[in-house]
This record gives C-alpha cells, structure tokens and sequence, in this order.
C-alpha cells in the first residue's frame, strides 16, 4: 500500500522567475553546511544502532572493583556471577553537557536507553567479556577531575541486559603555568578534500577546545577573534587528550581556520591559538568539460553518470524535462547557467546514479556545466534522453474509488490501458476551492504515476479537516490529455464527484508562437489565459462557436494555462508559447 502526503491548498504561495523549478537529483552525500566543525561533536547512525530488552530479573549481578585512577583512565576488576553470560564496559563523565550525556540523548531520541548506549559504544564492543577480567578503560568519554561512571552492560541466557555501576573521580590533568596547545598539518597531507591536523597540548593543559571554520563563511558572517572565543564560551566540547585525524569531506582550494584555547587548572587561557590551511586545487587552466552517459532509459528511469576530465575544478548539474524548462521561465542555456551559478551547490568528483518517476514518452535536459581552474566555463549544451512513451493513443481514464471503512477512507486509483502516466493528489484546505483550481495546481505542482495506487486517509488525517478531495488526470502515448477525476468526500461518505472529458478541446499548435487555435465538440462560452503566477494576460467572453483563434505573438515566452469554458464545462490546457 502506498501512503501519499496530503497537502493543504490553503497555502498556495506564489513564485518569482526561476524559483519553481521541477528538476530531478541523484542520490549523493551532502556535506554538512554550517559556519563551523566540532571535530568530537557526537555523530549517531540510527539504522547500526540497537535497541536491547531491559532485564526484568534481580539475578544478574556485576561487581566493579575500582583500581588505579588516571586523569584519562581506569582501572576495573569486573566479576559476574553465574546468570551472566557476556557483558561491555564503558567509562564516562555522565553529567550534564558531557559529551556522553549528549549521546544519552540522541539514543533517547530513537526510544533507546542507557543499556543501548553502552552496548553500542563500550570499549569492547567487538568482543564481549566473559568471566572475571581486569581491564584499564580509556576514551573519549572520562572527564579529568570530576566524577566518572563506569558502566556494564551485562546480558543473560535470554539476551536480556542488565546496567550495573560504579563511580570514582579522575585525578586532575595538567598544571597552574602556561597552558598551551600546538596545531600542525603536515604539508603533504593536503589533498583537494581532507588534511591530517594534530593537537598537542602542553603539560600544564587542563582542557582545550577546538574547532574548524571555513574561512569564507567565517568572512561572511562577520565573525572576528571575539566570535570564536564566544562560541567556545558557549558551551563548546572540551578535549584532553591529543587528537591525530584525518579531517575529510572539504571542498577544493578553500581556505579553512583552525582554532584553539588551552586551559591550566586554574582555568587560565592561552589566548586564541590559530592555523590557516588551504586545501589543493582541483582541475587545469585548459576547457573543463564533464562526459554525461545516459543508458538503461526504461518508461519511468534512466542511469546517468557525470565523470569531469583533468581541467575541470568544478560542475553543477541540473536535469530536467522540456515542459518543466518552460514552466521556470527558462528561454534559453544561458539562463539555466545563471541559475546555477546563483545556487552555486559545486560538484567535484563523480557522479553517478538512477533516476526514478520521470514521465514516461518526455524528453529530458541533462546539463553538467563545468569551469576550469580560473573559472573558465566549458560547454553549457545539455544532453537530451527521452523516456519510452507508456500506453496508447486512445482516451486516457483513470478508475479512482473511494470507500469508507471504519472511519478511514480506502482510495484507489487504477489507470486504462491508453494511459502513459496521470498527474494524482489527495488534497485538503480545498474548502473555498473550486476543481479547476485544484486542477491547475495539480498540473503544475503534482507527481505523475504509472502503476495502481492504493492508500488510504485515516481518522486521524481527518483531524486535519473535515473536506479532502482526490484528484487525477490522465495522458496518453501522444501526451493528450483524458478523462480529469475529482471526488470529494468527508468521514460520512463521497460529497461529489466530476467527470471532465478533456479530449474534446484541443490547442494546436502547442508550443505556439504567433497564433492559437483553441477548438471543442461543443460551444465554446470563454477564454482564458493566464500564466503561472496566476496573472490573466487574455480574456475573451464573447465567442459563441466552436473554434477561436488567439494572437499569441505578444506573450513571453514560456508556460501558460488556458481555460476554456465550454456549455458542457470548464477545461484547462497547458501553453507553451516560444
């Protein structure tokens, strides 16, 4: 069963040149865009994490000897009984705003507990104790000079778990003089992507803290010296410990600042300590360029590839349908490059992947617009595709079915054998909304399907409103329009429900550039034309026949809706005027 989003109409908004764009994206990892980095910030992946049963019995039982204590370690002498089977030791500064507390929390929420932190991050994950050990515990975890918890997780013949604790104070790190942290890159660890950076505190360092800022955004928002020391006054993770790390996932010749602040036990600070580093640069003063493959094109998927040659420093990419170029405004390549260039998300590497839903019998623009190392911009051509055309050349109706079933409605929606895809949506807020309305914003802002759709609005989705409305419409293989459906209903039942045959209108030709010829099997009472924002550029209510012609030749160029009002109803019909 597939459950589609609903969405309220009653907060249509309206857009400017280029901002409602349809495009379609591969599936690629996003580096995180934010002024700064917490190299120890806590990072959880919800789907390698586990939730484990809490152990309802007293049998278990754990006993923690506690040993030599260090600033950033622990001594333990662990001892189960015999109900025992396996267990896992951490050690943690578990106080509020500890690094540990934070993981707490985000285990916490996922519906998780204190045993599945510990299970998921203890010092012997890999390999569970058995029998009587004595281990000396480390990590990032143990804060010096205050209160630590050394936890067990131990668990039973049923796979049940049990926390057992012990407490103890780590001695104190560092000393009362001068506290101080040294930073160093290794010159040839800088790579266009990554660096390896190494923090080394002094003897007389208690704490330090730490962060990476891209300069550029650091410029942007007007940060200063006093902003950083802010920001690490605010609450910033504090480290101990050296740190040697490969930093990855940076972008090609970027300017990045690294900071730092030691303090000695007496929490005297050495004062801002900073590192300038600028990662490599990528490509060549020759033509960028980026070979763009297209293979495996079924009626609703296409694979692509992007692979940029030596020159280029960078790319953007963009794919999108003919019709959907039109509906942005876009008149030409030129206008997609400024596009791009003003969203400016920069690819460097390979790209490669499936794309899903596209519409079936359409043809597909697929720009890679790459630049050299001064900036230089190769081709800005796209490469076209065009998906297999789905169905027939007959009318295009869709069976949509709504059934109340205890207090839910069951809707389904199943296509003829004419169908290439139809426009679906399941709306609510259409209390003050006629059809065609929701029609037009179907057209315009809807997903195209091929297949059966089943799904369902339940109780709850009706405290949301007591009106929803389910609408559909259908194209065949010659992308002419069908049957539109739309029914309305509310807990009780269906409240209406409109069949509209739009086969009996036509436009032609379409795209059209001096004049239209709008024609119907029946009299045509009104014509309108309005574009995307909605804005009526043509009216006509005095027509009386069958067939009108427009002079079209002073409209911009790109995507309007017509609206033909007809004695056997309304229509509506997409333009492209070039």
């Amino acid at each position: 069963m597939k459950k589609f989003l609903s969405m309220a109409l009653a907060l249509i908004m309206t857009f400017g040149a280029f901002a409602q764009i349809n495009t379609h994206r591969l599936e690629s990892a996003k580096k995180e865009n934010t002024i700064e980095r917490n190299l120890k910030a806590p990072k959880f992946d919800a789907s390698s994490a586990k939730k484990h049963v809490v152990s309802q019995s007293k049998a278990m039982s754990v006993e923690i000897t506690v040993g030599t204590i260090n600033p950033l370690s622990v001594e333990a002498t662990f001892t189960p009984n015999s109900e025992v089977v396996e267990y896992y030791y951490l050690a943690a500064d578990a106080n509020e705003g500890s690094l540990f507390s934070q993981y707490v929390s985000l285990y916490q929420m996922f519906g998780m507990g204190i045993e599945d932190v510990v299970m998921g991050m203890s010092d012997n994950y890999d390999a569970p104790a058995t029998g009587t050990q004595t281990v000396t515990l480390l990590g990032d975890f143990i804060t010096p000079g205050a209160v630590n918890t050394i936890y067990v997780a131990a668990v039973d013949a049923n796979d049940e778990v049990s926390i057992f604790t012990a407490t103890y104070t780590a001695t104190q790190l560092g000393g009362e003089g001068d506290a101080m942290v040294t930073l160093n890159i290794p010159q040839d660890s800088i790579t266009p992507f990554s660096f390896y950076l190494e923090a080394t505190p002094n003897d007389q360092t208690s704490r330090y803290n730490l962060v990476l800022i891209d300069h550029a955004q650091f410029t942007e928002l007007g940060w200063n010296q006093d902003s950083v020391l802010a920001y690490f006054a605010s609450g910033a993770t504090p480290y101990y410990a050296p740190i040697a790390t490969p930093v990855n996932d940076l972008d090609p010749a970027t300017t990045y600042y690294i900071y730092a602040e030691a303090f000695n036990v007496n929490g005297v600070s050495s004062g801002l300590i900073s590192q300038t580093v600028t990662t490599s640069t990528l490509g060549g003063s020759g033509t960028a360029a980026v070979e763009v493959t297209v293979s495996g094109v079924t009626v609703t998927t296409a694979t692509l590839s992007f692979v940029p040659n030596d020159q280029t420093a960078y790319y953007y990419y963009m794919i999108l349908s003919e019709s959907n170029f039109d509906n942005a405004g876009f008149t030409s390549d030129a206008d997609v490059q400024a596009y791009l260039e003003q969203e400016n998300d920069r690819q460097y590497s390979q790209l490669a992947g499936t794309l899903e839903g596209l519409t079936p019998g359409t043809t597909y623009k697929v720009y890679a617009i790459a630049y050299n190392a001064e900036g230089v911009v190769g081709s800005i051509a796209p490469t076209l595709f065009t998906t297999i055309a789905n169905g027939g050349t007959g009318l295009a109706e869709v069976a949509v079915d709504v059934d109340m079933v205890d207090g839910s409605a069951v809707i389904s929606a199943v296509p003829n054998d004419q169908v290439s895809y139809y426009y679906f949506g399941i709306y609510y807020g259409i209390d003050e909304l006629d059809d065609d309305y929701v029609f037009d914003y179907l057209l315009q802002n809807g997903s195209t399907y091929i297949e059966d759709i089943d799904t369902e609005i339940t109780e709850e989705d009706f405290d949301e409103s007591e009106l929803w409305g389910v609408y559909a419409i259908p194209f065949n293989a010659n992308n002419e329009e069908g049957t539109r459906v739309a029914i309305r209903f509310t807990p009780e039942g269906v409240v209406s429900l409109a069949d509209v045959e739009l086969s009996s209108v036509s436009l032609y030709p379409n795209p059209a550039s001096s004049e239209l010829t709008v024609s119907a099997t029946s009299s045509i009472n009104r014509i309108e034309i309005a574009n995307l924002l909605g804005q009526m550029v043509y009216e006509n209510a005095t027509l009386g026949s069958n067939q009108a012609t427009i002079n079209v030749s002073a409209l911009q160029q790109g995507a309007y809706l017509v609206r033909v009002f007809t004695t056997e109803g309304t229509m509506t019909r997409k333009l492209i005027v070039r």
